[in-house]
């Protein structure tokens, strides 16, 4: 993709690599973020100082930010988007907040002829260096179609799944998914070791097994190690992927019996003190140890 310009708003972990994969693809990469990123220019990168210098030097942006409050200063703060964004710019969001502040942006961006499409992105850091992620796409077709381009050279696969918002329920759903296959595991391998079977050997009869699944090959080693170290990914980061599974049932009106019970396990384990914890921290309200038996 030499000779594609790309302006990448946030560059933590999730946007940076999206950056290196856009580098090696030949694309230019204009970045900013809030605090320097020298492994970014290292890696070919051009670091700008504002959203505003982003957009006169590329008229594709995304965004992968952390929270509303850094969306609203991207967009309205000194140097943000959107007096400075105009007919020629799509920006698509890859982050996750409530929808009707995505859909806010939106409207706030619209009113300068931009277009600014909801989107979402599946898989960890690590699987996006190996360019395993999928990148969901909703919002005007035309505009994602002029995205095309640059989210095949970051991810291998890109989604159009319909209406603006249409992205944002449907990571949602995958999340809940991810929450139920965790919370499966951790309730699979407590029955295994509560019959006295050793936790490795349940993981690796129940890996070959039909139930296994990527989040019980991902998760039950770190449940049998009781060890939840949270560098890769925090319970308390899915505490908006939770409020938005709410939202959404509340929304659908279906019954969801699991997903109204795997949110209330999620938010015990963070109300007993595990949010710095992988979600495999759940393990510990399940096995029996884990409750003191």
């Amino acid at each position: 993709m030499s000779g594609m310009q790309v302006g990448l708003i946030g560059l933590g972990r999730i946007g940076g690599q999206l950056a290196l994969n856009l580098l090696a693809s030949g694309a230019t990469v204009f970045g900013f973020d809030i605090v320097d990123k020298p492994s970014f220019v290292a890696a070919g990168g051009l670091f700008l100082r504002s959203p505003a210098d982003v957009a006169a030097a590329a008229s594709v942006i995304l965004h992968s930010l952390p929270n509303v409050a850094a969306l609203n200063s991207v967009i309205d703060g000194p140097g943000g988007l959107l007096h400075h964004c105009g007919s020629q710019h799509v920006i698509a969001d890859l982050s996750t907040y409530p929808l009707a502040d995505k859909t806010a942006a939106r409207d706030r961006i619209a009113s300068r002829g931009a277009c600014f499409l909801d989107c979402q992105i599946t898989g960890s850091p690590e699987m996006l260096a190996e360019r395993r992620g999928v990148i969901f796409v909703s919002g005007d077709r035309s505009a994602a179609e002029r995205c095309a381009p640059v989210f095949g050279a970051a991810v291998a696969r890109t989604a159009f799944v319909g209406e603006f918002g249409a992205a944002t329920r449907l990571k949602t759903a995958n999340n809940l998914l991810v929450a139920l296959n965790t919370a499966a595991a951790a309730e699979a391998l407590a029955l295994a070791q509560s019959a006295g079977i050793d936790p490795q050997l349940a993981i690796e009869v129940m890996s070959a097994g039909a139930g296994q699944s990527q989040m019980f090959a991902q998760r039950a080693p770190l449940m049998a190690q009781r060890c939840y170290d949270g560098k890769s990914s925090q319970l308390a980061t899915f505490t908006v992927y939770l409020d938005l599974i709410e939202a959404e049932l509340r929304r659908s009106a279906i019954e969801a019996p699991l997903a109204r019970a795997a949110v209330a396990l999620y938010r015990q384990a963070i109300a007993a003190g595990f949010g710095a914890n992988d979600m495999a921290c759940v393990y510990e309200l399940i096995a029996p140890q884990g409750r003191g038996d």
